[in-house]
C-alpha cells in the first residue's frame, strides 16, 4: 500500500526526473538459481510475507512505467551486509558466541552476497543512465561465496572455530518440528531452523548481474574478502550501541 501511494503521488509531479524501487533478488522462486537473469519470471505468490509484498510492489512500479510513464527503475540485491548493519551479523556473531549456529549441509552453494558499498554504486547507476528507465537489474558481488566461506569468515574474525555441521536431511526434517513448536507455545524469537534460514543457508543462490554489466556499466569494485571485514569490525565496535 505505501508503494502504490508513493507512485499515486509521484505520479502528479513534473519534477519527477528517475524513482528508483529497491526490491530483493527474493522476488525470484525459492529454489536452486544458477546464473538467473532478469528475464525469469517473479514468483507472484512469494516465499514469505517479505518477498510477496516485495513482488507485488514490483508490478505497481512497472504498471506506473507502462500505462502513465513513468521513469521507473527496479533494483534487486540481495543479501546485503556492510558498515551499518545492526540487525544480521550481530545476531549471527552472538550465534557463534553462544555456540548456537550450525552449518547445514556441506556449505559448498554459493551465497548472494552484496556489498553495500557495491549497492550504492549500482543505485546511482540506475539514477543517472538513460538507458535504465523501465528496466530491472539484479545486483550483488562479483564473486559469489559458499557458506562455508561466509561463515569461516565470521569464525576468523572472532577467533572462534568453524561451525559445526547439520546434516541436510536432519535439518530439513527438523525444521517443521521446530517452528510448528515455536507456534504453539506462542514464541518471541524465530526458532534455531525456518524456511528462511533453509533457504538463505542451503539453496544456491547465483543471479546474472550481465544486463546490470551490459546497460549500466556495473562493475563491483568491493570483494566479499574486503568488505565482510570492514562490516565485522563496524559491528563489533558497534555492539552496545
Amino acid at each position: 500500500d505505501a508503494v502504490e501511494d508513493l507512485l499515486r503521488f509521484a505520479s502528479g509531479s513534473d519534477r519527477l526526473r528517475r524513482l528508483v524501487h529497491l526490491s530483493a533478488l527474493g522476488v525470484y522462486q525459492a529454489k536452486h538459481h544458477f546464473g538467473t537473469d532478469e528475464t525469469t519470471p517473479v514468483d507472484l505468490r512469494g516465499f514469505d510475507g517479505y518477498t510477496h509484498t516485495k513482488a507485488l510492489a514490483e508490478g505497481l512500479v512497472n504498471a506506473a512505467h507502462q500505462k502513465d510513464g513513468m521513469p521507473t527503475v527496479i533494483a534487486r540485491p540481495g543479501f546485503t551486509y556492510g558498515e551499518g548493519d545492526r540487525r544480521i551479523l550481530p545476531r549471527l556473531m552472538q550465534r557463534f558466541r553462544n555456540g548456537s549456529i550450525r552449518m547445514i549441509g556441506d556449505g559448498q552453494r554459493v551465497l548472494n552476497n552484496t556489498n553495500i558499498d557495491n549497492l550504492i554504486d549500482g543505485l546511482f547507476l540506475c539514477i543517472d543512465h538513460d538507458a535504465a528507465v523501465g528496466e530491472t537489474f539484479n545486483l550483488r558481488d562479483e564473486r559469489l561465496v559458499t557458506r562455508a566461506e561466509f561463515l569461516g569468515a565470521v569464525a576468523d574474525f572472532l577467533e572462534l572455530p568453524p561451525p559445526k555441521r547439520v546434516p541436510l536431511w536432519f535439518a530439513k526434517v527438523a525444521r517443521p518440528v521446530l517452528e510448528t513448536y515455536g507456534r504453539i507455545r506462542g514464541a518471541d524469537e524465530p526458532p534455531l531452523l525456518t524456511g528462511a534460514t533453509m533457504k538463505f543457508m542451503t539453496l544456491n543462490l547465483d543471479f546474472s548481474i550481465e544486463k546490470a554489466k551490459r546497460l549500466l556499466g556495473y562493475q563491483p569494485r568491493i570483494d566479499f574478502r574486503e568488505g565482510i571485514q570492514d562490516a565485522l569490525k563496524w559491528a563489533a565496535e558497534n555492539a552496545s550501541h
